[in-house]
Formats: C-alpha cells, sequence, structure tokens
C-alpha cells in the first residue's frame, strides 16, 4: 500500500522528536583518544559527545511577561537549536538547526523556506564567526554532520557538504 502525501508528513517525526534522537545518540558515542587534546582532560570511563552538546530552549509560545524576561535574561529569536561546543581545528565548534526530515517537505524549495529569517542570519552570523554552521534536516543528517565534524567518520558515500548559499555567508546542509 503507498502512502499518499498527507500520511507520509503525518509519520514524520515531529523535529524536538529529531532532536531528542540526536541528544540520545550523543549522550552513548564516545569520544575517541585522539579528539582529547579538544576537549581538555577527561576521566577514566571517557567522555561522550553528549556532554558538549547543549540545546538552549528557544521555541514555544510564551506568555507576553515571560517571553519579555526571558529576552531580557539573553534569549534570542532564530538561535540554532544545537551546539557542540568543541573547538576544532578550522571552527570554533559547530551549530546545528533542527528541521523535520526531507520527506516531510513537498520539495526543495518547502525545505529552504523552513529555515526563518531569524535562523538565517544567526547561521550566518555564527559561520563568519568562525563555527561550523548547518541545518539538519532530521537527525541521521545531524549525527552525520556531528561525525563529519569531530572526524569520527569519512562519508565516502555523501555527496559532500553542499552550500545552501545565504548571501554571502554559508548555511551548510548535508546530503546523504
Amino acid at each position: 500500500m503507498t502512502l499518499n502525501r498527507a500520511d507520509q508528513r503525518a509519520l514524520c517525526p515531529q523535529e524536538h522528536e529529531e532532536q531528542k534522537a540526536v541528544v540520545a545518540w550523543a549522550d552513548v558515542t564516545r569520544i575517541p583518544t585522539h579528539l582529547r587534546p579538544h576537549v581538555g582532560p577527561v576521566d577514566r570511563s571517557g567522555t561522550v559527545v553528549g556532554d558538549y552538546l547543549v540545546h538552549i530552549p528557544n521555541e514555544g509560545d510564551r506568555r507576553k511577561g515571560e517571553a519579555g524576561r526571558q529576552k531580557a535574561q539573553g534569549l534570542r529569536a532564530g538561535f540554532p537549536d544545537l551546539q557542540l561546543l568543541i573547538a576544532m581545528p578550522k571552527y570554533n565548534g559547530l551549530v546545528i538547526e533542527m528541521k523535520r526530515r526531507p520527506s516531510y517537505y513537498p520539495n526543495r524549495d518547502a525545505m529552504h523556506k523552513a529555515v526563518t529569517a531569524e535562523q538565517k542570519r544567526w547561521l550566518k552570523r555564527l559561520d563568519a564567526a568562525g563555527y561550523a554552521a548547518l541545518v539538519a534536516f532530521g537527525a541521521e543528517v545531524a549525527e552525520a554532520a556531528i561525525k563529519l565534524y569531530l572526524g569520527l567518520e569519512v562519508y565516502r558515500n555523501a555527496r559532500r557538504w553542499m552550500s545552501v548559499r545565504v548571501s554571502e555567508g554559508g548555511i551548510w546542509a548535508l546530503e546523504l
């Protein structure tokens, strides 16, 4: 039986579910010994990627007073969903804006429109500040991007990091 477009969209995990899957994966993925100079001293049991992967709650509807209070405390619209706080030789860290997997969107144009103007500005700004900044359409893409960033895997089958250009700044998406 073939699912129609509406049924396919309904079965597609929501963005927060994709993000939870990335964090669960990171919480059990060990950082290898060769990366430890980048993360500092670790205990004997080793360190996992999740120890350095952070989410700042920036989504959802808030009452006006709460929204104003959080903005005054530094909450900024469009800030990326996940931050990997491990500097590598070329980058200060990795920031990821999570979106639902590609099967949710009817076409590439709809995927690009899913990234808001504020999110594009943040990704461009962080790219200019020396961070690897990307939009990940699904948990699998975010995990692959983290593996590539840390050098945990080389994706010979990946088409490559492809640039989804936003003006002069780079927003990177990984195509598997």
